[in-house]
């Protein structure tokens, strides 16, 4: 097993080569359309900014669930508390610039996708059918074979993703498992050598691999789908999760005092955002094979909550020494 910072290495490597290759193909797009040479007519136009006449308020927060999934995993850098030099520093900073950098990334890249394509009916048909949006804008406005590396890096960026998911799982799993137990097991186990949670990063790949398994398998359908469905199904349970984190937060700013009341403004307009998205992501409910999405994402959501209910005692004991560890006690 290697140490977390040779992994966060491999990670920035593999994202920063599909990063400056999509804003390369950004560059060539809104230079042709801005200079009349799309190849079907395409031209720039702050229009895809402004929803269509018929947009309504429930179809907006119900394509908000594609934002909250592209933004899904954003403080994961919190989970690199061990590894961090000045962790009480650098992660405030790295989610903070995650927020901000990512934010004007996808706005920039989903208005060029947009434009790039075209706006017109047909226009749009072909973007919603695309299987690579960026990988079709490379090989229609510079070269088949661009096209074909993007389609290369965008997957090994959704291995990149993988394995981010990985190690924020792993790192929760150890946490959570060190602060119920004082005894060794499997998953506190940790590498003598690299300091790798060893033992968690086999659970949770254990569960990854079965996920994906179980989907396909089920479904009998190309692997690309069941990441594609594992990936709502996460970005529910998320909202779930950013909920019931906010509920906290604010219950805790509330136990404290620590900020003044009015500040509570912030977390109660959070919790209305996250509900209604969530709500407008099951209501109504969903046919055809997303069907099974939310129920899949509800049983991942009842076997915490039984895990919570079930064990009381067990429970109160995590948070007590996660949250001395903190020093928030």
């Amino acid at each position: 097993m290697f140490p977390a910072r040779r992994g966060a290495d491999l990670l920035l490597m593999i994202e920063g080569a599909t990063v400056v290759l999509i804003l390369l193909i950004s560059a060539v797009v809104i230079y042709r359309i801005s200079t009349g040479h799309g190849p079907q007519g395409q031209e720039c136009t702050l229009s895809v900014f402004r929803p269509a006449e018929s947009t309504g308020t429930s179809a907006l927060f119900l394509g908000a669930v594609f934002g909250f999934l592209a933004f899904a995993g954003f403080e994961s850098a919190a989970t690199l508390g061990e590894e961090a030099r000045e962790p009480r520093r650098a992660i405030p900073r790295a989610v903070t610039g995650t927020v901000l950098i990512g934010g004007v990334f996808y706005i920039v890249t989903s208005a060029v996708e947009v434009m790039g394509f075209g706006t017109r009916a047909s226009d749009l048909a072909r973007l919603h059918n695309s299987g690579s949006l960026y990988g079709d804008l490379g090989g229609t406005y510079l070269s088949a074979w661009v096209g074909d590396i993007v389609a290369v890096g965008t997957t090994v960026s959704a291995l990149g993703g993988a394995i981010g998911c990985l190690i924020g799982a792993s790192r929760m799993l150890l946490s959570l498992s060190r602060a119920a137990t004082t005894k060794d097991t499997v998953v506190t186990r940790v590498s003598k050598r690299y300091g790798t949670p060893v033992g968690a990063v086999g659970v949770a790949s254990a569960v990854m691999l079965v996920s994906v398994v179980v989907f396909g398998w089920v479904a009998r359908v190309p692997v690309a789908l069941p990441w594609a469905w594992i990936g709502t199904v996460g970005t529910l349970i998320v909202l779930v999760v950013y909920l019931l984190a906010t509920v906290g937060a604010a219950g805790m700013l509330l136990r404290t005092r620590r900020v003044p009341r009015w500040e509570l403004v912030i977390p109660a307009a959070s919790v209305a955002v996250l509900g209604y998205t969530l709500y407008r992501n099951v209501v109504p409910y969903p046919t055809g094979a997303a069907f099974w999405l939310p129920i899949t994402a509800g049983a991942w959501i009842a076997v915490a909550l039984a895990a919570v209910l079930l064990s009381p005692a067990l429970v109160r004991r995590i948070g007590r020494r996660l949250t001395e560890e903190e020093g928030l006690a």
